[in-house]
């Protein structure tokens, strides 16, 4: 896949203005719909489709009993399973209001304490970890596909094949998943779509908390490979979730611009075209032609 870059540092206008409209890494969870199939419900429900009775597929699945979720009704009876949350429609809502205006409407890259010590954080955070992982990270722009509809800001990039994201916090609660439970999942969404759009081999996502530099656990980090099993499969599940996303900012779009009037969207009226003027010719009395002289 082919992009550009914008090279604006994060955070300034024209930062903000080049995420106007578009799709961005750190929003990719919202591409996921809700109620949909688990992957041992899908497994069971391939198994059924496939002609399996229903002992076959409770095995082939791993069930002990028979499933009973609403999700797989649905799959069985041909009908659609999951929607898009609240969260994800407002976001796509207001995508559409930045393309059709070209204004970004932004939230939570201000200038207020937090934000500021967490930028500070994400700087320090570099700094460690090219230091403990002995690499040379390069900051880099905005990357935006070519048809400017999705895009990633990764904090920097790591040689030739790999993406580099760093969180800086203040806050020990959001990091509690991953210290007490080694849980990234939180930030999966957003390494697949870096892999995804910048075709890059791997994607690194760090997490920097300076208050336990105390007990060595101030940075933790991990690495998506897609020459992992199954991570292939995974970025193009979310091509596709990302794909039906713009559909939904689309739809909004063309539903906002709906008795709009040319005026309204910035079209100048047409004007009508000058029409050749007619004279109409006077009559000449035959003794004049006769007195004319050639």
């Amino acid at each position: 896949m082919s992009y550009v870059i914008n090279s604006a540092a994060q955070g300034t206008p024209e930062w903000l203005a080049a995420r106007a409209g578009r799709i961005t890494g750190s929003m990719a969870h919202m591409a996921r719909k809700v109620g949909m199939l688990t992957d041992q419900q899908a497994k069971y429900v391939a198994a059924i489709k496939a002609g399996a009775d229903e002992k076959a597929a409770m095995l082939a699945a791993g069930y002990r009993a028979k499933p009973r979720a609403e999700a797989i009704e649905k799959a069985l009876a041909g009908m659609l399973v999951g929607d898009w949350g609240e969260e994800s429609k407002k976001y796509a809502f207001k995508l559409a209001v930045e393309r059709i205006s070209g204004e970004c409407i932004e939230s939570g890259f201000g200038g207020s304490f937090y934000t500021k010590r967490g930028h500070l954080a994400e700087a320090e955070c570099r700094m460690v970890y090219e230091l403990r992982m002995d690499c040379l990270i390069t900051e880099t722009g905005f990357m935006c596909t070519d048809d400017g509809k999705f895009g990633v800001s990764p904090d920097g990039l790591i040689d030739e094949d790999e993406g580099w994201e760093c969180k800086g916090y203040t806050d020990p609660a959001k990091l509690m998943p991953v210290l007490l439970g080694n849980d990234f999942t939180g930030f999966r969404d957003q390494c697949l779509m870096g892999l995804w759009l910048t075709g890059r081999r791997r994607w690194t996502q760090a997490l920097y908390l300076p208050a336990l530099n105390c007990i060595g656990r101030d940075l933790s980090s991990f690495t998506i490979d897609r020459k992992d099993e199954g991570v292939e499969d995974e970025i193009a599940q979310l091509e596709t979730d990302l794909l039906a996303l713009d559909a939904l900012v689309e739809s909004y779009r063309a539903r906002l611009l709906e008795g709009a009037t040319p005026a309204d969207l910035g079209i100048p009226a047409e004007v009508p075209a000058e029409q050749p003027v007619t004279v109409a010719a006077r009559p000449v009395a035959p003794d004049a032609i006769a007195s004319m002289t050639f």
